[in-house]
């Protein structure tokens, strides 16, 4: 049954009543981490509170980032034009999403002793996705007279192979381990962050993830600014039906087999 599921949710994600949402966290900085030509791992809290405008549980099916405006960077941190300027290929670029875990929640921030990145989490969070990810080329537009007011555009949306439902109410915290980019000479811009603030958002990251997402972290970060890809989720007899159609579609690949 869980394939059908799965089918279901495939059904769910690319369906043209997709929609988007952005948690309210003003540009501030940027920071290179999420995409770097070394291995990186990563994880940021989004207090419920920003999420106050989600009424009804909803699939979350994507990601977006964009650069740093113009004008809080320098010749070193944004680059010339959109960017990258020729594919870029990780041979890993995992993610998760889930709730934050109980201490987390509570304070409203990071821990300074904050164990692994998977101990992050409550139980029941989500590996959205794992494996190859490629950057195309002027996938993320730069702008030279952006600022936090008049920003960069969005980037590609990095697409989940499992969607992450998330419920009204509820803390976010999602995680990223890469494997860097190749080839590793292609100019390293920094995306839009936003201040750490108790209750609000924080983020923290390791230098040497050796273990993934089981790697320990090691410092704080800041929190980037993102935006959500969801879809609604279905009333119970529309999943009955996408879990029927799942079933025929299985079917009719065991039968051509």
């Amino acid at each position: 049954m869980r394939n059908y599921f799965v089918l279901a949710l495939a059904a769910i994600s690319g369906a043209s009543f997709a929609q988007t949402f952005t948690p309210n966290l003003t540009e501030t900085s940027g920071l290179n981490t999420g995409f770097r030509n070394a291995p990186r791992a990563y994880a940021s809290y989004i207090d419920e509170s920003l999420f106050s405008s989600i009424t009804q549980p909803v699939f979350i099916t994507g990601i977006r980032f964009r650069l740093m405006a113009a004008s809080l960077g320098t010749a070193t941190q944004n680059p010339p034009a959109n960017w990258p300027s020729q594919t870029l290929n990780f041979s890993d670029f995992t993610m998760k999403i889930g709730e934050a875990n109980s201490t987390i929640a509570t304070a409203g921030e990071f821990p300074t002793a904050s164990g692994t990145f998977n101990s992050l989490f409550a139980p029941g969070a989500t590996t959205v996705r794992t494996g190859a990810l490629s950057l195309n080329s002027g996938d993320f537009p730069f702008n030279s007279a952006s600022t936090p007011t008049s920003p960069n555009g969005w980037g590609a949306t990095i697409s989940f192979a499992s969607a992450y439902l998330y419920n009204p109410g509820t803390t976010l915290l999602y995680a990223i381990s890469h494997s860097g980019y190749a080839p590793s000479t292609e100019f390293q811009p920094f995306f839009a962050a936003a201040d750490f603030g108790i209750g609000v958002a924080d983020a923290v990251s390791t230098t040497t993830p050796t273990a993934g997402l089981d790697s320990t972290v090691t410092g704080f970060s800041s929190p980037y600014v993102v935006q959500f890809e969801t879809a609604p989720v279905p009333e119970p007899a529309t999943m009955s039906l996408l879990a029927l159609a799942g079933l025929a579609a299985a079917r009719k690949r065991k039968k051509s087999r």
